[in-house]
């Protein structure tokens, strides 16, 4: 999703610069909702789908001991009986 000055029709396509990676992607949008009411509309969340699905952000993943909730960890830490760890 990105945020956008005025909406955007479904099926649009938009090509996005990424700053901080030095390139350039193509996506669709899927759709674009106000943000704000009324005089106060002033931006649009524009949903997008890639033309070629990939890490565009360039996010680190976490590292692989991090788990986000207390049930991830808790199965982490005692798995279930016949999970093999190094499988699945």
């Amino acid at each position: 999703m990105i945020h956008a000055l005025r909406p955007f029709p479904r099926g649009t396509g938009l090509r996005l610069e990424i700053l901080h990676g030095n390139r350039t992607i193509t996506a669709r949008v899927v759709h674009s909702d106000p943000i704000g009411t009324g005089m106060h509309l002033t931006t649009w969340t524009v949903a997008l789908e890639l033309d070629k699905p990939g890490d565009v952000w360039l996010v680190n993943p976490p590292p692989p001991d991090w788990s986000k909730t207390p049930e991830q960890q808790r199965n982490r830490e005692n798995p279930p009986s016949g999970f093999n760890r190094d499988t699945n």
